[in-house]
């Protein structure tokens, strides 16, 4: 049966936290209420530990193929400590490449389904560790990481001797780390510390500046909105005032032909009394001559 806790670290990053506390509370409703405290003490991983658990989970016979090549390095670097064959370590060392770059390219989408692309050199530093270091390999195997490991001092992109720590001829021990490589360790995670409270700071900044920007959308939305419902209804009003201003161009002309009309009567009617006028004075005339 499948463990509740790693399919929460196969949830998209955006919906781990949703998830965990969705699982507390499935658990204190189980009366599971130690586990229910343990999973919510879960932290939510970061990028890189969320696209290494997602490999571990995903492309788990590609995280095997780079172990192995981890251990067949170790084994090739104590062999040439102790005066083994060159080409061995160099096969190695080609071998443990090939499957950091075939990892680098399952990685590429899986940073974009995070929705980040920044992180690939985090992602790589903490399978590099996982080679050199079985604790770490364990880790990052579980498939539950919460964040990133420290590159490993002594390994990086080796592709000769030189770049590692070898073991002296005669040695009958395998390698360990050297003395100052805890130092080195505790370093890389101090600054992987800071760096976090650095990203979170500034995503704090982030955060706060897209609620100033947010809200200043908002206003801007309602102003929008308020010279929207001005237009509407100015252009309506125009629409009211070009439907008066035809009716009154209607009555205009209605107004023009009265007025015309009128004229013609004045015109016919001055004509028709003057007409008259001159009858009277011929019939007053023929009168007065008969006289």
């Amino acid at each position: 049966m499948a463990d509740p806790v790693d399919e929460l670290f196969l949830f998209p990053l955006r919906e781990f936290t949703a998830a965990r506390d969705r699982l507390a509370a499935q658990l204190v409703a189980a009366k599971q209420r130690d586990r229910a405290r343990e999973v919510k003490g879960l932290r939510r991983p970061t990028v890189a530990a969320w696209v290494v658990n997602q490999l571990a989970h995903r492309h788990a016979a590609a995280v095997r193929r780079l172990l192995d090549a981890g251990a067949v390095l170790r084994r090739a670097q104590y062999a040439l400590g102790r005066r083994g064959s060159a080409d061995d370590f160099r096969a190695a060392t080609k071998r443990r490449q090939e499957t950091l770059r075939e990892l680098r390219a399952l990685a590429a989408p899986l940073l974009r389904e995070a929705g980040s692309a920044a992180h690939l050199d985090d992602v790589l530093a903490t399978l590099e560790v996982a080679s050199v270091d079985p604790a770490a390999a364990k880790a990052v195997t579980s498939g539950r990481l919460s964040r990133e490991l420290p590159r490993p001092a002594g390994f990086g992109d080796a592709h000769d001797a030189q770049q590692l720590t070898l073991v002296p001829s005669g040695e009958r021990t395998p390698p360990t780390r050297p003395a100052t490589e805890p130092k080195r360790y505790r370093a890389a995670h101090v600054a992987a510390k800071r760096r976090d409270r650095e990203r979170a700071a500034e995503a704090r900044r982030l955060e706060r500046e897209a609620a100033r920007s947010e809200h200043a959308a908002k206003r801007a939305a309602e102003r929008v909105a308020a010279r929207e419902r001005s237009r509407r209804e100015l252009e309506q009003r125009v629409h009211e005032l070009r439907e008066e201003l035809q009716a009154a161009e209607r009555r205009l002309r209605d107004a023009d032909g009265e007025l015309a009309r009128a004229h013609a009567e004045e015109s016919a009617a001055s004509e028709h009394a003057g007409e008259l006028r001159r009858r009277a004075e011929a019939v007053r005339a023929e009168a007065e001559g008969d006289g």
